[in-house]
């Protein structure tokens, strides 16, 4: 393994912030499901999504 790749890896973010990062958008999309009477389907939900975030 190379320095540069090593030191590369120790600046990378590390998978817990990703597994936050997951699990807030997994209940972001729990709610929305909830709140619209489980019916939304995962285009809708995906929508739906895209549309809070802008």
């Amino acid at each position: 393994m190379s320095t540069s790749a090593y030191y590369a890896w120790l600046k990378a973010p590390h998978d817990d912030d990703n597994k936050r990062q997951d699990q807030k958008l997994a209940e972001k999309m729990r709610q929305i499901f909830t709140d619209n009477k489980q019916c939304f389907g995962s285009r809708r939900l995906e929508n739906h999504l895209q549309k809070q975030e802008l």
